[in-house]
């Protein structure tokens, strides 16, 4: 699929919220000065110190449209909406600091907008290593809930702005959030906006890279256990059916015991954790 002729390209805007890193975030830079598409401003909600960015954004002042924007440190959410009232471009994403786009990510997608005029968000594809070529040309539209809970995390997400004149992400869940729910923010909003009547695609041709390393420390398990605990919060908020939240419970587990020694102890203990958190929290007032 290619844009049609006299087709008018969208603009997008790349909200990116970054506090305490700097060589996943000149990856990510480095992946957008190769962009095959160019109409794209980047919005960095700087949450460091003053001064801490300023090396790696000098780096990039002549090769990437940025506006920076200095934030208190907050939550991932929070940092987030700061950002869209400063918006004016067609389509908003909001990459990780730790991902990176593939050359032709904002291309494609900039393809699927216009062709699709339908379409209100895009759910992209999730990739931990170098990509298969190709995925589907045509969009696969969401067409019942539960189609959103499953790979659809926030750095493969494209919305049209239109979504962003009537919603903001819930600062009261997600990473950094106030509460112990440090997940389900990318999801709520995309739940908000199925319920409000907008399109929701997946275009598996529009891929974000991003690594998903395990790591079984006492600090990195307790994130994890708190992540799980955010999406047994989601599905409560959204009335998911009590069998929907108990598959999502026993789901980390259905791999331990075949796949235990392809993927290590490593793995069955960041399972264990998931099942854990998300177990614990099956009920409002569930410990984690």
């Amino acid at each position: 699929m290619s844009m049609a002729a006299g087709a008018e390209s969208p603009s997008f805007a790349l909200l990116l919220t970054t506090r305490g890193r700097r060589h996943e975030l000149v990856r990510l830079f480095d992946s957008l000065t190769f962009q095959t598409y160019r109409n794209f401003t980047l919005y960095v909600g700087d949450q460091n110190a003053p001064g801490v960015l300023d090396d790696i954004l000098g780096l990039y002042a002549d090769s990437l449209p940025v506006k920076r924007f200095m934030l208190q440190p907050t939550g991932l959410s929070r940092a987030r909406n700061a950002l869209l009232p400063h918006v004016r471009e067609d389509i908003v994403a909001v990459p990780d600091d730790d991902c990176r786009y593939l050359k032709d990510t904002l291309e494609r997608c900039a393809e699927a907008f216009t062709g699709y005029p339908h379409v209100d968000a895009f759910i992209g594809r999730w990739a931990e290593c170098a990509p298969r070529a190709g995925g589907a040309a045509e969009p696969r539209p969401v067409q019942r809930t539960y189609g959103l809970f499953r790979r659809a995390p926030s750095i493969t997400l494209f919305f049209r702005k239109k979504i962003f004149d009537v919603l903001r992400f819930d600062e009261s869940i997600g990473i950094g959030s106030p509460s112990r729910f440090q997940s389900g923010e990318d999801t709520d909003l995309l739940l908000r906006a199925y319920a409000r009547g907008f399109v929701i695609a997946r275009m598996s041709s529009v891929v974000v890279r991003h690594d998903n390393g395990f790591a079984d420390t006492p600090a990195a398990l307790e994130k994890i256990r708190r992540y799980a605990a955010g999406r047994m919060a989601l599905l409560r908020r959204h009335r998911l059916p009590l069998w929907f939240r108990l598959v999502n419970i026993v789901y980390p587990l259905a791999a331990l015991p075949g796949d235990c020694a392809r993927e290590s102890l490593r793995a069955a203990r960041c399972r264990w954790a998931m099942f854990c958190g998300r177990a614990a929290a099956l009920r409002p007032d569930g410990a984690l």
